[in-house]
């Protein structure tokens, strides 16, 4: 071992530092840490790399880099005495020199290429690709608004074929005459009505019908209720700005204010005015 590596082990073993710590902290492989302190120069990359080494490990010991990179320097020539052109920047000059070989080589490649003919080409592509772009959303505009004429035609309703008027027999009574009913009216009983609440947001109600509770909960936002009554439907809401009614299929106004409790009452004609309770006035008197 020289006196170049033998001080760079000096250094690292006062240190209290491993091979294997300073090959963790440098990134430099173990073998070629321990090759620098033995000075096998031979062992090593060779060129820059050596050099590039011998600083990152003196950083490391908090050495100086420059001062250590000298040493390295007189201890490879030290080594290598027959060999006068043995420089450790040898080989990073001989890449330099090579890359600008090839980089001589090249231009003229490039000089040759028709760039006026290239740039030519590449607008001629772009705009051939525009033209195309635009046609294909024309087609699809065009397909779009077909299929929405040819859907407005579908959904247009025909006009319902003319009541054929009735025949009534000479003679026959009136009375034995079917008579119309609305449709509205199949989906509920004779002398009944229906109350139906649509919640625009979570709201609390207590519905009572013909005198019997039916609920006590909350109605989810975008959910519905609907309740059949034949002589009465009183609503307790919790925040009756937020619930649409509708009585018998005709949506009523607005009922009241959001975070509103109010209690709404419904009859057979519609909504019901509800009279004030008068609690009854005690018979002693203060004396």
């Amino acid at each position: 071992m020289g006196a170049f590596g033998e001080r760079l082990k000096r250094e690292r073993e006062k240190r209290q530092i491993t091979l294997d710590e300073v090959a963790k902290a440098t990134k430099i492989g173990t073998r070629l840490l321990q090759a620098i302190e033995e000075e096998r120069f031979d062992q090593l990359p060779g060129g820059m790399f050596n050099k590039a080494f011998v600083r990152s490990y003196a950083r490391h010991l908090g050495l100086n880099e420059d001062q250590a990179t000298a040493d390295y320097m007189e201890a490879f020539r030290t080594s290598h005495p027959q060999e006068p052109s043995a420089d450790p920047e040898a080989e990073g000059r001989k890449i330099l020199e090579q890359r600008a070989a090839r980089v001589q080589q090249e231009r003229p490649r490039l000089e040759r290429v028709p760039w006026g003919k290239a740039a030519v080409a590449v607008l001629l592509v772009a705009f051939g690709l525009a033209v195309w772009g635009s046609y294909s959303r024309y087609v699809k505009s065009s397909g779009r608004i077909e299929a929405r004429k040819q859907k407005k035609i579908v959904e247009t309703p025909q006009p319902a074929a003319a009541a054929q008027p009735q025949v009534v027999e000479a003679g026959a009574p009136v009375a034995n005459q079917p008579v119309p009913q609305d449709a509205s009216d199949n989906s509920q009983s004779a002398g009944s009505f229906q109350v139906t609440i649509k919640a625009r947001e979570d709201s609390w109600v207590h519905i009572k019908a013909d005198g019997k509770d039916l609920s006590d909960d909350t109605l989810a936002a975008n959910t519905e209720r609907s309740i059949q009554a034949n002589s009465e439907i009183v609503i307790k809401a919790g925040n009756v700005g937020a619930l649409d009614f509708w009585f018998n299929g005709r949506k009523l106004p607005a009922q009241g204010e959001l975070d509103e409790v109010k209690t709404i009452a419904f009859g057979p004609s519609g909504l019901a005015i509800r009279a004030p309770k008068i609690e009854p006035v005690s018979d002693s008197v203060p004396h």
